[in-house]
């Protein structure tokens, strides 16, 4: 029985034209198999030849051709266990390279060491509105926030501006860096435990995006929008103040 190469075996390892593929099928939203299956083709690049199964005392075969246009025999039986390696894709998604540049606008650092804490906030803003309502206008201003010229600097209150400027590009695109920044919120989550320890103990129906936005809240007299230095700090020097303030509350509530 033939093996399979597999390429990729986690989203760090998934490059941006398999990344834009990969969110077509979210986007499409097959059932389980049928995603995993077209996963599967995406991640290996092979491509089904129009050939008649070969079926022998092995089993049960069929013909490929792999990305450098070499013809594979495969057993069916090898398809299926390689098919079971994907579940990963839909279980959790989890941080893969970001898409660099969309058009003349460029992304930011793939772990958003760039980004500002007031550009993180407002993107996340319209990331949850896209999450609960599936309107595109949302994923517009949610990829504006993150993709801007060259030497631009983001304002919040140009959302609309940047939103428009991807009104005509791919949504497959947009749900790529959707996908992204989903495996951002958790990296975040996992280096920033305090922070957001509350995301996991939202009731129905409430925002985790909430809990969160209460929270800095709270740490900046109610009304983080008083406190321009932070907002205009690092995201990542943001949450490690919050998150240290988190943990010395924590300590002071077991004393």
């Amino acid at each position: 029985m033939k093996r399979v190469d597999i390429k990729v075996c986690n989203w760090n390892n998934i490059t941006d034209k398999q990344l834009i593929r990969i969110a077509a099928l979210f986007r499409e939203q097959p059932e389980e198999l049928t995603f995993n299956v077209k996963a599967f083709m995406i991640l290996t690049d092979l491509r089904l030849m129009r050939k008649q199964t070969i079926i022998d005392k092995d089993g049960c075969w069929r013909w490929f051709k792999d990305s450098r246009n070499k013809k594979i025999l495969i057993n069916l039986e090898e398809i299926n266990w390689v098919i079971k390696k994907f579940d990963w894709l839909t279980n959790s998604i989890q941080l893969p390279n970001n898409i660099k540049t969309i058009g003349k606008y460029r992304g930011t650092d793939r772990k958003i060491y760039t980004v500002t804490l007031q550009q993180y906030l407002t993107a996340d803003i319209f990331y949850n509105a896209y999450s609960v309502k599936q309107k595109i206008m949302f994923l517009n201003k949610f990829v504006g926030c993150l993709y801007l010229k060259k030497g631009e600097v983001f304002n919040p209150e140009s959302v609309n501006k940047y939103g428009k400027r991807f009104m005509f590009k791919s949504n497959n695109v947009k749900t790529a860096v959707y996908l992204w920044f989903t495996g951002v919120k958790e990296f975040l989550k996992n280096k920033y435990p305090n922070l957001f320890s509350g995301a996991d103990d939202a009731e129905p129906g409430q925002d985790p995006s909430e809990i969160f936005l209460n929270t800095l809240s709270s740490l900046n007299d109610g009304d983080i929008t008083r406190n321009p230095k932070l907002l205009n700090s690092p995201v990542h020097e943001a949450f490690k103040q919050l998150d240290v303030k988190l943990e010395q509350i924590k300590d002071l509530e077991n004393v």
